[in-house]
Order: structure tokens, then sequence, then C-alpha cells
């Protein structure tokens, strides 16, 4: 009850409360690589809330390479909190003597203001241990003692671009709502029209499944993707799989 009441509190709080004076910005995603790119309309969101602040981004190793095609980020922190990482992502290596380390260099950063895009209970610990005075995110999991503003929640059945721009303060425009968007390399783009080209794909006329998840249950069923590319292979288009070697 008294969380439920602090979040109405800060809900008709002036977002002006939490604005002036934030010259570095931490946002968290440590989660997977899908979540991340859902998360993109939300960092946009942010980068016009924040216009000449400097936005650091935290994310999961596997997900750095999409990190840096952000655009409206100035820099990206690679650590995913040994607590998260292990019952959350599932994904082992580190230990506490790496958080201890990372906690070190957080506390030099001097960080103004975190957002947690997930506001899980594992990832918004360490928002206290490194002492960031402002700390914004959903009470999800007990978390709400470790924020300063408690924002509402969200259905689960909410797509999740539309849950993760709920967590920064602020309407939702639907400008916001947007597909995701990636600011990618000519070299990059080289190299990827040259992977097409080595397994003689037409760029214009290919499709990609990627039909690898972590979990079972985030996994489109096999013979969904069996009567597609049935479907894509009758119109003339090509259909190609990418994935990870366990895919």
């Amino acid at each position: 009850a008294g969380l439920a009441c602090l979040s109405e509190d800060l809900e008709h709080r002036d977002d002006r409360d939490h604005g002036p004076g934030v010259q570095k910005l931490l946002l968290i995603r440590c989660d997977g690589i899908g979540d991340l790119i859902c998360s993109i309309p939300a960092i946009r969101k942010v980068r016009d809330a924040y216009p000449h602040a400097e936005i650091s981004l935290m994310v999961g190793p596997w997900s750095a390479d999409i990190a840096s095609m952000i655009s409206q980020v100035d820099r990206v922190i690679v650590h995913s909190p040994w607590g998260y990482r292990t019952l959350r992502s599932g994904k082992t290596g580190g230990g506490f003597r790496e958080d201890i380390a990372n906690a070190v260099r957080m506390r030099r950063n001097t960080f103004d203001l975190a957002i947690d895009l997930r506001s899980d209970l594992l990832s918004l610990l360490p928002l206290l241990f490194w002492k960031i005075p402002r700390r914004i995110g959903r009470a999800t999991r007990g978390g709400g003692f470790a924020l300063t503003h408690v924002m509402p929640c969200v259905s689960k059945e909410t797509h999740e671009i539309e849950r993760t721009l709920s967590v920064v303060p602020g309407e939702n425009q639907s400008h916001y709502r947007q597909l995701p968007f990636l600011s990618i390399s000519l070299e990059a783009q080289k190299r990827c029209l040259q992977v097409l080209h080595d397994h003689d794909l037409d760029p214009k006329r290919t499709v990609l499944f990627s039909p690898g998840a972590q979990w079972k249950w985030r996994r489109w069923p096999e013979e969904h993707y069996i009567a597609l590319a049935s479907l894509l292979d009758q119109t003339g288009i090509q259909v190609a799989i990418v994935g990870s070697r366990s895919d």
C-alpha cells in the first residue's frame, strides 16, 4: 500500500522534479537483444527529454554490437550485474569480483540520473551501490525501495515497445511508437551485402528468418516457419536462416 501511494504521488509530480541539472544519464537494458531493440523508441524519448545530457547505455556483452548502432546514445557500457545475468538471463561468466570492480567505475562516473528500462529488482539494486541520486523505474518484483521515482506498472499483455516507453517520464506521444531504427554504418552494410552475395542471395527479394530464442516459450513454432517459407517461395522470395551456433 505504501508503494502504491508513493507511485501515485510521484505520478502526479511535475517532470521537472527530476529534470534539472541532469548532465550524465545512465540507461540500463541488460537483458536480450530483442528487448534492447524494442527499447529504441524509449531511448529516443529520453534523448528528446534530456537533449544536452551525456547518455550512457549499459547492456550485456551479447547486445554490445546492437547498442553501438543506437545513435541517441553517447557511450555504451558493456556489463551485466551478476545477479541478473545468472538468475534472469541464464548467461554465466564473471562474478562478484567483476561486479565490485564495475561498481567502483560506476561511482566514479557520478551519474545524475538512472533509468532502468526493464525495471527488474536485480538490475535496480546495483543503482543503490553505484550511489546514483535519482533512479527511475517500475516497482516490479519488489524493487520500489531502490527507486526515487516510481513509474506506474502496465499490463503484461502490452507490447514491449509500449512497456518500455511507459518507464520514461512524460507523455507517450504517438511519434515515439514507430518501429525501432538502427544507424548502420556503410562499412557494415557492405559486409552484409557481401555475405548475401556469397550465398547467392538477392537483397531485394530475400527474407531472413531468425528462429532462435534463449527460452523455448519465446520461439515461434517450427511449423509456422515452414508454412511461411512455403508461401514466400511461391512468390519468388528467397529465404535464409540466421542464428547462433546453438540455434
